[in-house]
């Protein structure tokens, strides 16, 4: 459905790569009539957003210069389009130019994952997820910040379950959750005077890209040689474990719907959670049972069949 032009919103995406949420969200939000700008790192990678009318920008979130050409690009579509006599609609004023830049939503989705034991991890890998998932996050809204506050706008926080399950293999990834879901509680505090709503969405699973790469091939996240975790090669590399009890995955579109008709409501909960296996997050996250959880993941990740090495092997292993 077509938002009536008093009610077209503007929205920046991050994070709009095919095959995600972002790509979902932007096409959700842009057939509903609302004006999507939809970042990424890589142009090519959201042509098919470009196809279908939406607006894709070049935007790395870890990256200062690359935000603000990013910023600088939002304003001057919103100057194109009140010169050309387009409307912007919800703007207060008529003023043209840069008083009517405004963005209504923004929403924090860009991020990455790293699956790999943490004795074994790459700490510039360890950098890049917590720069991409928490500082690049923050580093965005506050360029953006005084187009929020024009439109008393709303920024949403895409987080995960795994702030609350904290499943192996994903130190960093699981970190940069938890520190997100931290930072959204903050922000809502702090902004909500300045007249900007804050939406921190745990986010469940949903069937995207980040899911790729298993059958053996998962690129550069392979154990190195020797290994401590030898035992759970296969678990780690293929990711089995991230199917594991049976999870019915949501799919991009199905999640992009209900998340877009939750943020386009007047009112939103602090905190949403959507997707499949949310709601056990939620429980979770009330009562926190953390011996059940560690007793369940040693199970599905086969952690007991991982033994301490010698100690012989510990002096080798420090020594490379």
């Amino acid at each position: 459905m077509v938002a009536a032009t008093a009610e077209r919103k503007i929205v920046l995406i991050t994070g709009c790569s095919a095959g995600g949420i972002g790509s979902a969200l932007a096409l959700e939000f842009h057939a509903r009539g609302h004006l999507v700008f939809a970042t990424g790192r890589t142009p090519a990678k959201m042509a098919h957003l470009a196809e279908a009318g939406v607006r894709t920008l070049e935007m790395d979130v870890t990256s200062d210069a690359s935000i603000a050409a990013a910023v600088r690009a939002v304003i001057a579509a919103q100057q194109q389009e009140t010169s050309s006599g387009v409307g912007g609609g919800g703007g207060g004023g008529g003023d043209k130019g840069a008083a009517r830049a405004r963005l209504d939503v923004l929403v924090n989705n860009a991020g990455v994952t790293y699956i790999m034991p943490f004795a074994d991890a790459d700490m510039a890998r360890v950098r890049a997820v917590v720069d991409t998932n928490v500082t690049g996050v923050l580093a965005v809204t506050h360029a953006l910040l005084p187009l929020l506050v024009a439109a008393r706008g709303l920024v949403a926080t895409v987080g995960s379950v795994n702030q609350v399950f904290n499943p192996p293999f994903q130190v960093p990834y699981n970190a940069s959750k938890a520190a997100l879901a931290a930072a959204a509680d903050t922000l809502r505090v702090e902004l909500a005077p300045l007249g900007v709503r804050v939406v921190h969405i745990v986010t469940g699973a949903v069937a995207t890209t980040l899911m790729e790469h298993k059958g053996g091939a998962a690129g550069p996240d392979l154990l190195p040689p020797g290994s401590w975790y030898e035992a759970v090669r296969d678990v780690v590399e293929k990711r089995t474990f991230l199917e594991a009890g049976g999870v019915k995955f949501t799919t991009p579109e199905e999640y992009a719907r209900q998340v877009v008709r939750d943020l386009t409501k007047e009112k939103q909960s602090p905190v949403l959670y959507r997707a499949a296996s949310a709601v056990s997050a939620r429980i979770l996250s009330m009562f926190m049972w953390h011996g059940m959880l560690d007793s369940m993941f040693r199970r599905v990740t086969k952690l007991n069949a991982v033994t301490p090495p010698d100690p012989a092997a510990i002096s080798t292993r420090q020594d490379k």
